[in-house]
């Protein structure tokens, strides 16, 4: 009897500090979310579903919680400030030019070294070409996939956020190339 009871009071005990694991951790997941939407030009997307996919080829995707994205690409000047180099190569377009020729390495490398500078464990663990994402970490991440088409879709059903089909007026692209059956537009 002595041992059963030790042995729930132990329980109780390791159950009641789950559960202060839990709430310390949304507790720092709302003030880092709130910290970094604020500094750094994040936006918050709810949580919601969506039909991701092309044509016949979709599905009911449900996203349970909100997530932050960045409003804007990453700069040239905030990759080389944070890994020292600039790999662009429309290095002429400025600092203030999204960063290009930059792997998904790179990427998962950047937030890493981003959530290090800002004193947040980070989101990747790195073990020669082997990723791994520590989804309890608050650390900078990349967008899942979901996450991504739900962002840019903006709630439409449609192709593209903008509608059917995209335009050379609204996206740079060979305009010889159009979705079936809509005009030819512009090279640019």
């Amino acid at each position: 009897e002595i041992e059963r009871r030790e042995y729930l009071e132990a329980e109780r005990r390791r159950q009641q500090e789950q559960k202060e694991r839990e709430v310390r951790f949304k507790q720092e997941r709302k003030k880092a979310e709130a910290r970094l939407g604020r500094a750094a030009g994040y936006v918050k997307i709810p949580a919601g579903s969506f039909l991701m996919g092309e044509d016949n080829a979709t599905h009911r995707v449900k996203l349970s919680r909100p997530f932050l994205l960045k409003a804007w690409p990453v700069t040239q000047g905030e990759y080389e400030a944070l890994i020292g180099t600039n790999p662009s190569h429309f290095k002429e377009s400025g600092q203030d030019a999204p960063v290009e020729d930059v792997s998904w390495f790179d990427a998962v490398d950047f937030c890493n070294r981003l959530s290090e500078r800002e004193g947040l464990e980070p989101a990747y663990r790195i073990s020669g070409q082997e990723v791994k994402w520590n989804k309890a970490s608050l650390g900078y991440r990349l967008p899942t996939e979901a996450e991504w088409e739900y962002a840019c879709r903006a709630g439409t059903t449609t192709a593209f956020s903008t509608g059917e089909n995209l335009t050379t007026d609204q996206a740079n692209y060979d305009g010889n190339k159009p979705m079936s059956g809509f005009p030819k537009g512009q090279y640019r």
